[in-house]
C-alpha cells in the first residue's frame, strides 16, 4: 500500500474509523436477539444497510423503479 501517495490525496489509511461504521451498520440490524442468518441472506442485509447508511436510497428505489 502506497501510504504516502494515500495520505497526500487526504484518504484515511487507518481502520479506526471502519469500527464504530461496523457497529453501526451491521451489528444494530445484524446481533439482535434471538436471530439466526444464512451467509447469503445477511450479505443481502449488510447490502442494504451499507447503502441506506451511506444515504444512497434513493439509487436502490431507482433500480427497482426500473426493473418493475
Amino acid at each position: 500500500m502506497n501510504y504516502k501517495a494515500f495520505r497526500s490525496q487526504g484518504l484515511m489509511i487507518g481502520s479506526s474509523p471502519m469500527e464504530p461504521a461496523h457497529r453501526t451498520v451491521i451489528h444494530t440490524r445484524m446481533k439482535c436477539s434471538g436471530q439466526r442468518w444464512a451467509t447469503s441472506r445477511a450479505q443481502a442485509m449488510i447490502n442494504l444497510r451499507v447503502i441506506k447508511e451511506s444515504k444512497r436510497w434513493e439509487d436502490v428505489s431507482q433500480l427497482l423503479r426500473n426493473a418493475a
